[in-house]
């Protein structure tokens, strides 16, 4: 894995599975950092034997509100585009925890990810999504079960709540509390981590193939398969 990071937080809780917890810019003093090091940490963990299994999630309250800011994050939008594209290209599981607000960018890695788990507080929003520089509307359409209801949040912008993201496929579970998310993410994890390496990352590829408009996984899913 890379160096030291001071816009993220990085531990082990137990063999094989690494938690990602993001910290705020508020407290770390940048939006670039954090999608830099998260870039790097995926890039990295692409072929670390020791990861086989990543759950993401938020130090604060607020959890994966980078980018709620605008102006800063027109700033540092291929910043974003280069995190959500490595975490694209992940072969390894991904699960994510979100909880309160969860900016356009936050959304649009929350996307990216291969399960997400939502508190019962959380709201998505769409908001500044085109100041991303990442198409979070295009990346939510392959995440959800209902056109119709893409649509009318696209257009409004309107907020969704946890509930409402169940209900159209967004959110896989929703718990009571962040503890509460983060135990069931752990149980998912090591279920995953228990499993063949080979068997987890030909299904990711598999669904990563169906979900994308040609039909084929990223190259760098290509390269690993055909790696032994």
């Amino acid at each position: 894995m890379v160096g030291p990071i001071s816009s993220l937080q990085l531990w082990y809780p137990c063999q094989y599975v690494l938690h990602i917890e993001l910290i705020r810019p508020a407290q770390n003093g940048g939006f670039s950092d954090v999608f830099e090091d998260l870039g790097a940490i995926f890039n990295s963990a692409i072929n670390d034997e020791k990861v086989r299994v990543v759950i993401l999630s938020g130090v604060c309250d607020t959890t994966l509100q980078v980018g709620v800011e605008a102006t800063a994050l027109a700033r540092d939008a291929g910043g974003v585009q280069k995190c959500v594209f490595a975490l694209e290209a992940c072969i390894k599981p991904v699960i994510c925890i979100t909880q309160g607000v969860c900016s356009a960018s936050g959304t649009a890695l929350a996307c990216a990810c291969d399960v997400r788990i939502s508190t019962s507080n959380t709201i998505f929003t769409l908001k500044g999504a085109e100041a991303s520089g990442v198409n979070a509307v295009a990346m939510l359409a392959k995440e959800v079960c209902s056109f119709s209801w893409l649509r009318d949040v696209s257009l409004t912008r309107r907020g969704f709540q946890a509930n409402e993201a169940y209900r159209m496929g967004f959110a896989s579970r929703i718990c009571g509390s962040k503890t509460e998310a983060f135990n069931e993410a752990l149980r998912l994890a090591l279920m995953i981590a228990d499993r063949s390496i080979y068997a987890v990352q030909t299904a990711k590829m598999a669904c990563v193939r169906e979900l994308q408009p040609n039909g084929k996984a990223p190259m760098s899913y290509l390269a690993l398969a055909h790696s032994d």
